[in-house]
């Protein structure tokens, strides 16, 4: 059993702007890794997806109660275009591909503004912070790199697709294959990073004390709280974490709803949710290796504990965000789960027939049913008529076509399978009375998957939200 260790043990130091974007830790493991309480970053490093072009958490704590976000260790800030990739054709393109894509996921995810940063491993990320627009750092960035021989022609390209906001998924696939012709990518060298100014900051391993009072100060306390999950002696983030993430990025975005702010009032509620999907994930696995015949294929089984991990946190966020939360509330209930809550039979499944693009299809199909009357329609039937609905809608950019479908007709919807996709696998993860998670696979297997929740409302079936979720092993 492990016990807490000595703070000054744990961490190697303190770090504050401008040597890192949020104040935090350094930690002593290994590889090093950079810990923020979560409250300290904007929400989208916690929910988008790690090991992107957006600065996204690898891993979070609970450490005290309070979230702790496990970041990759930054370099510096990248301020400028490094001069060796004017001649390092591999550096150029790890320049351009990881700027390309990071506009692209700050699109995706609602991000207005933010600094350009180096990770330790030579991989440039976006961080959602400051006063510059991304396309204006991102512009500023890489226009040195027009002069370069061997990528100008395509950056110039490129330079033009961003002012003209031109920038969608097919656009940057065909830039992006243009780079990779040119050459392979190389990892940005140190002389990429800028160097950090000294603000006068504490000395590493020292605190801010409050004068007024005589006692550490709020930024000492909350720094003090990451060190002691620095090492041993702390609760580590389940196996579920990607998809309380997507649990996370549909609070984000759905702030304005009763249910976005309830659920964003505290982050006790996705660690909550975190850890029934975590146990149910455990006791689906457990049970399932000792009642899986010899000959049935792993597949299946993971599939299984999927579905089962997906109904924990869906299950869990909805009990936390339809009930007051009250004063003396503590630890969450232990998870009640039942042998019938891992099935060893996939999920309901519904496959969309070959040959017919969700884009051809009529607002009525099968038999005239409506895609957004969701009284009559089992789960995944109505999710799939709503999503094929959606993806006409979004085809033919009719605004009077997204508010029959859409619960909120601004709604943000994240370009990817579910708006311009062909053929779906739609499969049932819950079903909570009103409310229905679904997730949407390519046919084919080649896109990624996202996530759709569906309401019912007024006897129809609208999409809340759909969001991108790491696929799980």
């Amino acid at each position: 059993m492990h016990t807490a260790i000595a703070a000054p043990a744990l961490a190697l130091r303190a770090v504050a702007p401008p040597e890192v974007p949020f104040p935090g830790v350094l930690s002593a493991t290994h590889p090093v890794r950079y810990r923020v309480i979560a409250g300290d970053a904007p929400a989208v490093v916690a929910i988008a997806s790690a090991g992107g072009h957006v600065l996204a958490a690898e891993d979070v704590d609970d450490v005290d109660g309070s979230a702790v976000l496990v970041l990759p260790p930054l370099r510096g800030r990248l301020a400028y275009a490094p001069g060796v990739a004017l001649d390092d054709a591999g550096v150029a393109v790890t320049l351009l591909v990881s700027v390309l894509r990071g506009v692209r996921e700050a699109d995706r995810w609602g991000i207005a503004v933010g600094e350009w940063w180096v990770t330790d491993d030579g991989r440039p990320v976006l961080v959602p912070r400051g006063e510059e627009s991304v396309e204006t750092v991102s512009r500023r960035l890489v226009a040195p790199l027009v002069d370069s021989a061997a990528c100008g022609e395509v950056v110039a390209d490129a330079l033009g697709r961003l002012v003209e906001g031109e920038l969608d998924d097919r656009t940057l696939a065909e830039l992006e294959e243009r780079l990779f012709a040119i050459a392979a990518p190389e990892p940005l060298p140190a002389t990429a990073a800028a160097t950090a100014t000294d603000t006068g900051a504490a000395a590493p391993g020292h605190g801010h004390v409050d004068r007024r009072r005589g006692e550490p100060s709020t930024t000492t306390r909350r720094t003090e709280r990451v060190r002691r999950g620095s090492g041993h002696g702390v609760t580590p983030a389940d196996p579920g974490r990607a998809l309380a993430h997507g649990v996370g990025a549909l609070v984000a975005r759905g702030w304005d709803h009763d249910l976005g702010r309830r659920a964003a009032e505290s982050s006790d509620i996705v660690l909550r949710a975190l850890r029934r999907a975590s146990a149910a994930r455990r006791f689906a696995a457990s049970r399932s290796a000792a009642r899986r015949p010899a000959g049935r294929p792993r597949r299946r089984m993971r599939l299984a504990v999927t579905a089962v991990a997906a109904m924990g946190v869906t299950v869990a966020l909805g009990v936390a965000v339809t009930t007051e939360p009250t004063a003396g509330a503590g630890e969450a209930a232990p998870p009640v789960v039942t042998t019938e809550a891992a099935p060893l039979e996939d999920p309901p499944v519904e496959r969309v027939p070959p040959g017919v693009p969700a884009a051809e299809r009529g607002p009525t199909t099968d038999a005239g049913i409506d895609p957004a009357v969701g009284t009559d329609l089992d789960p995944a039937a109505g999710a799939h008529r709503a999503i094929a609905e959606l993806s006409r809608c979004h085809a033919a950019e009719e605004a009077a076509c997204r508010a029959r479908i859409l619960e909120r007709p601004d709604a943000v919807i994240p370009p990817g399978l579910v708006t311009d996709g062909d053929q779906w696998v739609v499969t049932l993860l819950d079903d909570l009375g009103g409310v229905t998670v679904v997730r949407v696979e390519d046919a084919e297997g080649v896109r990624p998957p996202q996530i759709v929740v569906l309401v019912d409302h007024d006897g129809k079936r609208l999409v809340r939200d759909v969001y991108d979720v790491a696929d799980q092993p």
